[in-house]
Formats: C-alpha cells, sequence, structure tokens
C-alpha cells in the first residue's frame, strides 16, 4: 500500500503526458486499486490480507474461511475493475466465475450487495452472460427471502440491476420466467422509486422476446395487468416509457400469433379494457415522440389481421369500415373467452 501511495502521489493530472499513461490503461487498474485500498481504510474496513492484484483478489474466492472483511473488501475491489472490458474476459478465462456465484450463498447481506454489483458489471459482457446466467436462480431468492426496509433497499437493487443485465439476452430468459410472479409483486407493491424501475427494464428485456408471450397467454396476461396503472397520462416518463414499451411489445407478440391464424385463436384486444384502451389513445398524443410511437405500436396491434387464406399470394383490399374486397368484415375471430383458453 505505502509503495502504491508513494507511486500516485507522484500523479499531475494537470499534466498531459500522466493523463495519456491513465487513458491508455498503463496504470489504471493499479490507480483502482490504490483508491479503493484508500477509502476501505478511510472507512475504518479491516483488511486481514493486502491483496495487490487481480490474481491475488481472485484467489480470495479459493479460500474457504475467508473473514467477511476480507471478502467485502476483495468484490468491492473487483467490482471497481470489472468495470473495463480487459478484466471482465480475464476473469471468465481464469475460471472464476462460477466461483463468484457461489459466494451468493454466503449468509451476509452486504457480501451479497457486493457479489451482485459485480455480477452486474461482469453480466455487461456478453460472453460472460453464458455462465452467469446460472445465477439467477440464487438472485431472485434473496428477493424471495427477504423484505424491502430501509436496510435491504440497495441490495434489492443491486440484485435487480444484475438481473436486467443478464436478461439483456433472451438465452436466460426460461430460467426467469418461472419466477415472474415475484416481479409482478414487486412492481405493484413496492413504492421504491429505483425498485420499479428496474423491474420496468426487466419486463422490457423479457416483452423484446416475443416468444415469451406469444405462447404464453398467462404471462402476457400477467405482465399487461402489472404495467397497466403506469399507463396514464400523468405517470412520470421514466415509467411511462418503460411500461409502454412493454405492453406494446406483448400486443404485438399476440397480433403475431392471431395474424399466422396459430390455434388457439384469440385477439390481443381481449387482454386490453377499455380504461386502459382509452389511456392507449390518450398516449398517442404524448410529447414525448418515443412514448407516442410505443402507444401507436400497441393500438396497431389492436386492429385485426387480414383474414387468413389457403393462399399466400391472396391479396385483400380492406375498406374504411374494416371488410375486405369479399364484403367479410374483417376481424373474425373465435368467441373463445380468454380464461376459457388459459386453461387449455
Amino acid at each position: 500500500m505505502e509503495y502504491l501511495k508513494l507511486q500516485f502521489a507522484k500523479l499531475d493530472f494537470q499534466n498531459p503526458k500522466h493523463l495519456a499513461l491513465v487513458a491508455s490503461g498503463s496504470i489504471t487498474l493499479g490507480y483502482v486499486l490504490y483508491k479503493t485500498i484508500q477509502t476501505f481504510q478511510s472507512q475504518s474496513f479491516k483488511q486481514t490480507k493486502i491483496r495487490a492484484n487481480l490474481i491475488e483478489l481472485l484467489q480470495a474466492f479459493n479460500e474457504d474461511n475467508i473473514e467477511k472483511e476480507d471478502l467485502i473488501i476483495t468484490l468491492k475491489t473487483l467490482c471497481d475493475q470489472s468495470a473495463f472490458t480487459e478484466i471482465q474476459e480475464k476473469i471468465r478465462s481464469l475460471g472464476y466465475l462460477p466461483k463468484i456465484i457461489q459466494v451468493i450463498k454466503y449468509p451476509d447481506l452486504d457480501v451479497q450487495c457486493q457479489v451482485a454489483l459485480l455480477i452486474n458489471n461482469l453480466a455487461m459482457n456478453v460472453q460472460n452472460q453464458t455462465v452467469l446466467k446460472d445465477s439467477i436462480p440464487q438472485l431472485i431468492q434473496i428477493l424471495c427471502k427477504n423484505v424491502i426496509k430501509d436496510e435491504t433497499i440497495k441490495l434489492f437493487t443491486a440484485v435487480l440491476c444484475a438481473l436486467t443485465n443478464l436478461t439483456a439476452l433472451d438465452e436466460s430468459h426460461s430460467t426467469l420466467l418461472p419466477k415472474m410472479i415475484v416481479f409482478c409483486e414487486l412492481l405493484t407493491q413496492c413504492e421504491i422509486v429505483q425498485v420499479k424501475l428496474q423491474v420496468l427494464k426487466i419486463f422490457v428485456n423479457i416483452s423484446t422476446n416475443k416468444r415469451n408471450c406469444e405462447n404464453d397467454f398467462e404471462l402476457a396476461a400477467m405482465m399487461i395487468r402489472s404495467v397497466e396503472c403506469f399507463l396514464t397520462i400523468g405517470e412520470e416518463e421514466r415509467y411511462l416509457l418503460r411500461a409502454v414499451c412493454c405492453c406494446a411489445n406483448v400486443l404485438e407478440a399476440i397480433h403475431s400469433r392471431w395474424k399466422h391464424d396459430t390455434l388457439p385463436h384469440i385477439s390481443p384486444s381481449e387482454f386490453v379494457n377499455q380504461k386502459l384502451h382509452d389511456n392507449l389513445i390518450k398516449l398517442s398524443t404524448h410529447p414525448n415522440e418515443d412514448i407516442h410511437n410505443h402507444a401507436m405500436r400497441a393500438l396497431r396491434a389492436l386492429r385485426p389481421p387480414p383474414i387468413a387464406t389457403s393462399s399466400p399470394h391472396q391479396e385483400y383490399v380492406v375498406d374504411k369500415e374494416g371488410s375486405n374486397n369479399n364484403g367479410s368484415l374483417m376481424g373474425a375471430v373465435d368467441n373463445l373467452d380468454l380464461l376459457d383458453v388459459l386453461k387449455i
């Protein structure tokens, strides 16, 4: 530590040459390590073993009886360093991702929070996600086992941030979908801004994969019910944007199924009550262009598709009243009730 202190005390951030060294990455990681340790010392953290480089930090995960303080400092230091792509790839290549996942089981909320933050950073690397998706069940368990209160807000936020990054790729969705009710309850019952925002981001990621809702009507209905309370003209834009995007994605997925005449037949309009439909119409005139566009997508998904024909080349000309060129009323769908469909 004293060596690092002497070296970095010589840095002059007004000197272009010194700045160039930092920018090049030649000393950046060492500087991050130095500043992290300095912060811990100022906060009276007790570290029983100094780990001066990445390899030594990672080797902490090989120790069976590592002290809690040591583990927290190791995780925080790695979290700072893992902002760099080079470090993200190095940790993966050295085979430490599974060992980091195992730390989630450590029976301490501070440790769990730090490992969630580390996984959040490491998950920004797409190649890391193929391994890190195995952490999803354990991260969800943290949400299930704890109650949101002042002491756990940071933990919930860290876990949800990690899950947001982990659900950026479709491959991880099958692991999370069986527990969607957990996120629906958080969204409708929690009043913490950052928690609601992160859950909405997860909803957007899940709904972007059209296969999720196209083949699971119960999931589609659950997601629309959960975001419906945010779909009002007076809602904060940070919530509204993500809620209307999710709603549009879900309705488009159902519309795609309907359009291709996939059984059982069900119309997207059966997922939308009159109040929500009216709100979507109002949102279609929203001054925020993104919100406006998503609301328009949702409304278009509610329109009946052209009636399926045996010939893929046959075209229909639809007039303003919604009739095709044969005089048939567009939008003829089965009268099967949605609840009956869900029982199939």
